[in-house]
């Protein structure tokens, strides 16, 4: 890389507009030496500009690699490429500029051994179109393709229809997620030290922290449903709870996060404290987590008056309240707490006992009624806003885009039209109101650029561009492609927008936004449930069928002693009397396990996966 340094601020300052000023002045008679001192120009500059009749594109003999229309060409290029959530490194966008340059046969004193640009030809190129050097945050493919604009608009139809039904209110309407808290926090404040210094540490509990749960909700007008926290044990003790916010839940499970028979009971702490009625109830969002599906949950919420409502999968990040504006700066309180505390108990760690008296601390802290509204709005729920977010920011779902099926034609001529929902909405448990959608689910079809079909772009193979804008002429001294003088090879055309070739369906039953407590929902999961219970038989008599074959086989009752629980290693569901399915015991460790669970086949000795290794 060249070390040379600019030695004046020397600018071009000579244009085409003084040269025609000057030719005009003095053919109305003005002398040269006043027209010069006039448009504050060097005499001799002036004659020598009027004797060349041109103006100077540089001032030295070394001048731009691309022309000002490629250089900005390839700007926007790399700003498409990082809306996509594909942006390029430093060495990915020297190589592109070297290979714009080549391949369109441009003059260049780039790196012709490792074909890329210079690292300084790199800088000067982000600062002329301000561009910095950023750390991305991973993002996961879900999320880049869940966020699109059908499946949002789908969330946003949804809630529109709920608020026009039951006329919500800000102060009906609320949020409810769960969010980690670990005794070993992720994120340290940062501390002064030695500059240079190569090793900074500090001071924690653990290598490896436990995990708590939180489970926090709060309303659009700024109200804060008292929060629950979730503890990875078996029995509660009411010091766990010491310093938590007033009114606070505790609740255990054996992982420490949320269950369907965990969500019931804080549903129960939710219409305790929000008291819903017929007249005023309440619309709670919420995700699409298994735990909060359940038919129990759903009736519950039915029967006093709250209306449940998903969010689509893999958008929380952009569409859910507590996340874009309260648990990042939760998170942020609760590390300063831990660190504080170590500070105040040297020598001593964090353990459970301590979780919620920090978790207390950060929590009211950060809880406040502006953030609460802001982030409501931020999201599009209240004031209601559908159009909160723009192309740009569905641009990383165009890369897995596919056709939409419902918009193709029929054999009559006519549209498919599948986006007419009849929604039934429970008033009361005996009354019901049905909402008609007719209006379509509007469709992202704006491609933010056009997509190229390339052959492989090496040695001298020929372009084949679907927008025929590049017109490529061979010579025959080097039999190169050489393009024209009237137009240049694109960025887009040395590095394509990145979009998905994947055509296969997969047979997953992907789940969408939906009003969870809306006949047709509640109807849908009563049917699968019911499905479940069948198949679940006819597997069990297939079980029995294959027992009867092995009348050696050992049952549950012949070793299980006294009140000694008994759980299957795999879904950890406790043996009860009488048991429900069929249990088997490991010859070789004495477990039981759920016949189901295992891979015992019938017949023979049954090993289970632990001791098979």
């Amino acid at each position: 890389m060249s070390s040379y340094k600019r030695k004046s601020d020397r600018k071009l300052v000579f244009t085409e507009e003084i040269l025609k000023d000057a030719k005009e002045r003095i053919r109305r008679g003005q002398s040269q030496r006043s027209v010069a001192e006039s448009l504050n120009v060097p005499e001799s500059t002036l004659r020598k500009r009027l004797k060349a009749g041109t103006v100077p594109c540089s001032l030295g003999r070394f001048s731009n690699v691309f022309t000002p229309e490629l250089d900005s060409n390839l700007a926007e290029h790399c700003r498409r490429l990082d809306l996509c959530f594909y942006g390029l490194t430093k060495k990915e966008l020297g190589r592109v500029a070297y290979d714009l340059a080549n391949k369109n046969g441009l003059n260049h004193r780039f790196n012709n051994d490792k074909k890329e640009a210079s690292k300084k030809w790199v800088e000067n190129f982000a600062r002329r179109h301000n561009f910095s050097l950023r750390q991305p945050e991973k993002t996961s493919l879900a999320r880049a393709a869940g966020f699109n604009r059908v499946q949002v608009q789908r969330f946003y139809d949804n809630l529109k229809q709920v608020l026009t039904t039951f006329k919500f209110v800000g102060r009906q309407i609320f949020n409810m997620d769960e969010t980690g808290l670990q005794t070993v926090p992720n994120k340290l404040p940062k501390v002064y030290a030695k500059k240079g210094k190569k090793i900074v540490g500090k001071v924690v509990s653990a290598e490896r922290g436990q995990t708590v749960t939180a489970v926090c909700c709060m309303g659009a007008t700024g109200i804060f449903v008292p929060p629950a926290l979730i503890f990875p044990r078996k029995r509660q003790k009411p010091e766990l709870m010491d310093g938590a916010p007033e009114d606070s839940l505790q609740l255990v499970s054996d992982s420490g996060y949320m269950n369907s028979d965990l969500f019931i009971i804080w549903l129960n702490h939710f219409i305790k404290m929000v008291k819903p009625s017929k007249d005023e109830p309440a619309l709670l969002i919420l995700d699409n987590h298994s735990s909060h599906l359940s038919l129990q949950a759903i009736e519950l919420a039915r029967d006093h008056r709250v209306v449940l409502l998903s969010l689509t999968p893999h958008t929380s990040h952009r569409m859910q309240s507590l996340d874009t504006g309260f648990f990042g700066p939760l998170k942020k309180a609760y590390a300063v707490a831990c660190d504080n505390w170590q500070v105040s108990n040297p020598g001593r760690a964090i353990t459970q006992y301590q979780v919620a008296r920090l978790f207390g601390t950060a929590y009211l802290k950060v809880g406040s009624i502006d953030r609460a509204k802001k982030s409501f709005e931020s999201c599009g729920i209240w004031p209601f806003n559908d159009q909160i977010f723009s192309d740009e920011d569905f641009a990383p779902a165009n890369v897995t885009d596919r056709p939409n099926p419902t918009a193709e034609t029929s054999s009559t001529g006519e549209a498919l039209n599948s986006s007419n929902l009849a929604v039934e909405l429970p008033l009361t448990t005996t009354e019901t109101v049905t909402q008609v959608v007719s209006s379509p689910i509007p469709v992202n079809t704006n491609i933010s650029a056009p997509v190229i079909a390339l052959s492989q772009l090496g040695g001298t193979e020929t372009l084949e561009s679907t927008d025929n804008h590049q017109e490529v002429i061979t010579t025959p001294e080097n039999d190169e492609p050489t393009p024209s003088k009237s137009s240049f090879l694109r960025p887009e055309d040395i590095l394509p927008l990145p979009k998905s070739n994947i055509q296969k369906k997969r047979n997953i039953k992907r789940k969408k936004s939906e009003i969870l407590t809306s006949s047709p929902y509640k109807n849908q999961i009563e049917a699968e449930q019911k499905e479940k219970e069948e198949k679940a038989k006819k597997t069990k008599k297939t079980s029995n069928k294959n027992k009867s074959t092995t009348p050696n086989r050992p049952t549950l009752l012949e070793t299980s002693t006294g009140t000694e629980v008994v759980r299957c290693p795999l879904c950890a569901e406790v043996y009860v009397e009488p048991p429900d399915e069929d249990w088997i015991q490991c010859s070789q460790c004495g477990a039981w396990w759920h016949d189901e669970c295992s891979d015992y086949l019938g017949f023979g000795v049954f090993k289970c996966d632990v001791c098979l290794g």
